[in-house]
């Protein structure tokens, strides 16, 4: 422990040296452990104000996050964010962009995979099958002329899970609840 004067350190100092070795051993395990506690509070007030500071942040940024959600839920917002849409595919950044979407290594190969994997199906439709899809396609239309909403002509068995291009296969639904079910089997979404 420090002293401010010198004739109590010397003082402190003659009566350490007076003391037998395992006394003085004692004492200066006892000054470690103050030490080594003074240090472990001092950090841990450190880390918690820290932690304190990163709360208040981080709960400050998700309000934020969450009134500028609201906010684009509403009408106002939903044209504003419109707006700000069309104004950045117009800019130099947005053409851009729209140029290389798509264009990366694992885009193209997934890409191609998908049209190889279509063009077969396409081939393996009977006359019939591309009658019903035509029809089907028709119903889409008129769906959403009557109704005012997107449909989708979906597979009852996706593609993905083994479904074919059969016209049994083929259902013309919502496109909610087309994109809601994704590459479900239509009886297993329901269960």
């Amino acid at each position: 422990m420090p002293y401010k004067s010198l004739e109590r350190r010397r003082e402190r100092y003659a009566y350490l040296k007076s003391l037998p070795p395992e006394e003085k051993e004692r004492i200066a395990v006892e000054l470690h452990i103050k030490v080594a506690e003074r240090k472990a509070y001092a950090q841990a007030v450190k880390e918690c104000r820290l932690k304190r500071r990163c709360l208040k942040k981080e709960m400050a940024w998700f309000r934020r996050k969450m009134r500028k959600k609201a906010y684009f839920k509403t009408e106002k917002g939903k044209a504003i964010r419109k707006v700000t849409r069309m104004r950045w595919y117009k800019s130099e950044k947005g053409i851009i962009s729209k140029r290389n979407k798509n264009k990366s290594p694992s885009h193209k190969a997934l890409n191609a995979l998908r049209k190889a994997k279509h063009r077969t199906l396409e081939k393996a439709m009977t006359d019939f099958d591309k009658f019903v899809y035509k029809q089907a396609f028709h119903l889409r239309k008129q769906r959403e002329k009557l109704f005012g909403t997107k449909w989708h002509i979906d597979h009852i068995v996706p593609v993905s899970k083994g479904g074919t291009n059969e016209y049994i296969n083929f259902q013309v639904v919502p496109a909610k609840w087309n994109l809601d079910k994704s590459n479900y089997h239509t009886e297993k979404y329901f269960k």
